[in-house]
This record gives structure tokens, sequence and C-alpha cells, in this order.
């Protein structure tokens, strides 16, 4: 018999993937015949020693997005995601990012940010620079939540600072960071590592199966979540399966897929999976499990009267953070 905690709507438990690619609770498909959420196309260029993910074409490029873009889409904005006490396992950290600037952007731009917020407010001084794939970012303090009362001041000062009568950093906003994945460091079966075996590419898929969370009942700390994650994609990989994790600090929820797609693995025509290797997953993983038991879903949420049925993978889009 399923437990009363597998049965919750589909939206919260599948929220990770979705808001890590800034598509909300619409983006990859939910499964077959499915031809609305269809991929979009992508290029695929492996680093060198990488085979190619099957069927990959020549359409576009990723050429990276402004950060703050980025993290309003993703909600890395969004406050609360504090530690449980006793928590670790995690290398991220909340600052105040008060701009971005790309790999082509001059070097000395950063610091040259720095000396000139500096002159109007010394306290921009302690700014620091910080190296990420996509180029560098110029933050401000660090802290161990969002609700920490100096973030809060430090982010009300910021913004408060003005030249010529106009606020300096109007769009300075509190982001977690985390610190390991800007410098381009990853666990292995990590699933956001999988970007840099494919840095060109703009849509990866990898198939959801499984998500540990706290879901609000307080029982389950940060660390207890993420070990039962990687314990399970460890399982999977001892099995013969491609399995990967993936951690979001912000929703204390992680998640294990399995597979790396490019973005012809689905044919919106058609509405089937073009891979075999998915139908192939489809078949002997039927349900996404919750906390390792599946979870139910209505069958039409405008007809309570036609029941549930068990939820199934589905194809999400491997983050890029």
């Amino acid at each position: 018999m399923r437990s009363n905690r597998s049965r919750r709507p589909c939206t919260t438990v599948l929220l990770l993937l979705s808001l890590a690619v800034g598509g909300g609770c619409t983006g990859p498909p939910a499964g077959i015949g499915d031809p609305d959420a269809a991929p979009s196309r992508g290029r695929v260029t492996p680093r060198s020693g990488q085979a190619p993910l099957a069927s990959a074409d020549q359409a576009s490029y990723d050429l990276g997005e402004d950060w703050f873009e980025a993290a309003q889409r993703a909600g890395t904005a969004r406050h609360g995601g504090a530690a449980a006490p006793g928590d670790s396992g995690t290398s991220s950290t909340w600052m105040i990012v008060l701009r971005t600037f790309r790999a082509g952007d001059p070097q000395e731009a950063p610091r040259n940010f720095i000396e000139s917020c500096s002159a109007i407010d010394p306290g921009f001084a302690r700014a620091r620079v910080i190296q990420r794939p996509e180029g560098r970012m110029v933050v401000y303090g660090e802290y161990d939540s969002a609700d920490d009362p100096q973030a809060r001041r430090d982010l009300e000062w910021v913004k408060s600072v003005t030249f010529r009568g106009q606020p300096l950093l109007p769009r300075a906003m509190l982001a977690r960071l985390n610190l390991r994945h800007l410098r381009g460091e990853f666990l292995p079966n990590e699933l956001v590592g999988v970007r840099q075996r494919y840095p060109n590419t703009m849509s990866i898929f990898t198939l959801q199966v499984a998500a540990w969370g706290d879901f609000g009942s307080g029982t389950l700390s940060r660390q207890a979540v993420q070990a039962r994650a990687e314990a399970f994609a460890r399982d999977l990989r001892a099995r013969g399966y491609e399995a990967y994790f993936h951690h979001d600090d912000d929703q204390v929820l992680s998640v294990v897929t399995i597979g790396i797609f490019d973005s012809e693995v689905y044919d919106a025509q058609s509405g089937m999976f073009t891979d075999p290797r998915v139908s192939r997953l489809m078949r002997e993983f039927p349900a996404h499990l919750i906390n390792g038991e599946p979870l139910d879903e209505p069958v039409d949420p405008r007809f309570p009267q036609l029941g549930t049925r068990t939820q199934r993978p589905r194809l999400v889009e491997v983050p890029k953070r």
C-alpha cells in the first residue's frame, strides 16, 4: 500500500529540473504523446575524447546568458533555503551579485567596475570577483541564508547608493551561488557536470526517475535528502544504468535521472520517442518514485471523477547550473 506521503501533487515534486532550466512546470515532455512540449533543437559538440550524443544536428549553439536573467527564471533569488541544523554536504552560499561579465569582456573590467563603485561609496571596496565558466561576476558579502539580517541590511545599502540622482546598482540581488560549480568542479555522476562534456549544446535531456525531498515536513535534512538520492544513483550505476543525481539547495530536493539524450530524442509530430533507449527505460521504470515510493496523480485535474494513475518518469533538460 502506498503511503500518504507518496500521494502529493505532481506540481510540487517535479519542480526541480524544470526550474533549473527556467521552464516552470512546463518544459520537456511529460511522456509519450505530449507533442506540445517537444524539446528544442541544439548542436552537440563534445570535448575531445567524448562520444557525441546520438542524432546530433548542427542547428545552433548555446551562447550563454546573463546571470540576472537566469537567476530570475530559476528562482535563485527566492528567500528561504537555509540549511537545517547539522546540515552539510553543500558548497553553496548566499551572496549579493552586483554585476556579471561575459568571457569576452576585457580582463580588467570587473576590477575597474569595483574601483568605480568604490569611488562613489568606499564600502564597495569589499566586493570581489568570482570566476565562472561563462565569465566573471562581482559579488559582495557571504551569508548563511537569504533571511540573514546582515544580508538584508547589506542589500538595502547596495540599492540605496545613488549616482547623479539614480540608483547605482538597481539590479543587484541576493542569490545562492554554488562555488564548487562556479569553479567547474563536479562530483562523480553529478548531472550538471554533463554540460562540461557537451559545452556548446543548447538542449540536453535526461529521464527523471526519482526524487527525494522534505516537502515541508521537517523530517528530512538536506544532508539526508542528498545522501538518499546519491545512494540510489550509485545503486542504479551498479545495475548497469547511466544514472545521475542533481541537488537543489533552495527546494531541499534531489532527483535521480538516467541517460543523456540530444534534442532529437522526441518527435513532436508523431508524439513518440525516437530513441529506443528511452522507450526501453520507460518500460523498465514505469513509476516516478518520490522518497522511494510511486506517486499517484490525477488522470485529468479537470475531472476528479476519472481517478488517479501512477505518475511516470519524464524527460527533463539537464540544468546548466
